[in-house]
């Protein structure tokens, strides 16, 4: 928190996430209400999933060159004006099926630019120093506007006045937009004088203030996919990049199984009491929320890559573990099913935000579009075959068998990493980088 209080540009930042993300919570709900109504179909609700991810595995990756050579802020801020157009147009389309799968596909289209932007943008806003101490704030606010901006939407539901929430919305993407417009001009984050003690010599940063230039001059030169190739060869030869997305895959195919068959577990294998069945996914954001503002002290004290493979081995004992609670449900009632619910959601945060802040650090500043998208384009791919797959093998084994199995990979990732020369590349380029100071930055830029 001490980050919100001591850099004015990130508080901006934050405070558009904050804001847009009220929005989007509020929305998602009353779409999946509305379709829930046009259609008695399952096949209607998942349609919905696949038109938000869609855009961003067939466009994802694409968008990255872009990202990299328009202004950041100002990209981000046409992206919320073009969806807040978007989510208006939701008052129309309300009655027909057709229009909101539509839409929804649109407003992807939007985030596909708006993420990679914000990803890129938070170092040159916090510094390297204070990137884990960034993404663990992003990570708890999104998990508690996914818990706020539904539960407010259970509440207005039953007025009806769908047209007042999505405008609702549409003004929460125009005012994240001024926030991320006054940012246009923002200068990169320095270190303070004290901070500086011992660092760099001013000579060694003149010399990579002008290979940077060199390398920008380079890149204005190239056109559009050669700079898509020279990204993805930039992150091909980065040994710490390419063991992250080396990880990525497994864990995000896990997800989607976990994703799949998680509401089958609970409703259908354990058959909790439906009263209790928004609670557990609540309980699992809680941990979310618990694991975010623990995981900048957890890297204080072990690194980053550690912190990351304990997050997926935590994960994967927590599909696993899901074999041996039927019985102890049995026995101890819904209690069982709540801790379980915690434990997983903090094991969740303690593997996305060190995935997430050794990403942005080991990422160079020129290329950072780009590989944001391409990050965001392998996690949703690997989502939603991992839903397809975590769908097949519940019908083959059984819906906890299948999910245990699916831990049971991840745990294997967690052991076996280590031994690659990937995972030595990933802890000899990230040592010392990620321990947040004693006190937050305080930011150089002007406000």
């Amino acid at each position: 928190m001490k980050l919100l209080f001591s850099n004015s540009s990130y508080r901006r930042l934050w405070w558009a996430q904050l804001i847009s993300e009220l929005g989007d919570g509020i929305t998602r709900l009353v779409v999946i209400f509305l379709v829930a109504h046009l259609s008695d179909s399952p096949l209607a609700l998942s349609l919905v999933v696949l038109s938000q991810v869609l855009p961003q595995m067939l466009f994802g990756a694409f968008v990255g060159p872009l990202v990299d050579r328009i202004n950041r802020p100002l990209l981000m801020a046409a992206s919320d004006i073009y969806r807040a157009g978007i989510v208006l147009g939701f008052i129309l389309a309300q009655h027909s099926l057709p229009f909101i799968y539509a839409l929804i596909w649109l407003q992807g289209i939007g985030t596909v630019f708006f993420e990679p932007a914000r990803s890129a943008l938070i170092p040159r806003l916090v510094g390297k120093e204070q990137i884990s101490s960034a993404v663990s704030l992003s990570q708890a606010t999104f998990m508690s506007m996914r818990l706020v901006g539904p539960a407010l939407a259970g509440l207005l539901i039953p007025l009806g006045h769908f047209g007042w929430l999505f405008t609702f919305n549409a003004l929460t993407f125009l005012l994240s937009a001024v926030f991320v417009f006054s940012l246009r001009g923002v200068e990169p984050w320095k270190l303070s004088s004290g901070q500086a003690k011992g660092g760099k010599t001013a000579a060694e940063k003149n010399e990579e203030q002008e290979a940077r230039k060199v390398r920008q001059e380079k890149e204005a030169k190239m056109s559009y996919m050669g700079s898509f190739k020279e990204g993805l060869i930039q992150m091909y030869r980065h040994e710490g990049l390419f063991a992250l997305l080396l990880l990525v895959v497994p864990v995000m195919l896990v997800v989607g199984v976990v994703n799949s068959n998680l509401n089958a577990a609970l409703l259908q294998t354990f058959r909790i009491p439906a009263e209790h069945f928004g609670f557990v996914s609540s309980v699992i954001g809680a941990g979310s929320i618990i694991g975010a503002i623990a995981a900048p002290h957890l890297l204080r004290r072990l690194l980053p890559s550690r912190l990351l493979l304990t997050g997926i081995a935590g994960i994967g004992s927590a599909c696993i573990f899901l074999l041996p609670l039927a019985p102890i449900y049995a026995h101890t009632g819904i209690i069982s099913i709540y801790v379980w619910a915690l434990l997983t959601g903090f094991t969740i945060s303690c593997t996305n935000v060190p995935l997430s802040s050794l990403f942005l650090t080991l990422m160079p500043d020129e290329i950072r579009g780009r590989g944001s998208a391409v990050f965001g384009t392998v996690a949703e791919t690997g989502t939603v075959i991992g839903i397809g797959l975590g769908g097949v093998f519940a019908v083959w084994f059984g819906v906890l068998e299948a999910t245990a199995v699916a831990g049971g990979l991840l745990v294997i990732v967690s052991i076996v990493f280590p031994l690659l020369k990937y995972s030595r590349a990933l802890k000899r380029k990230t040592a010392g980088t990620m321990t947040p100071p004693e006190g937050d930055a305080q930011a150089a830029m002007p406000s």
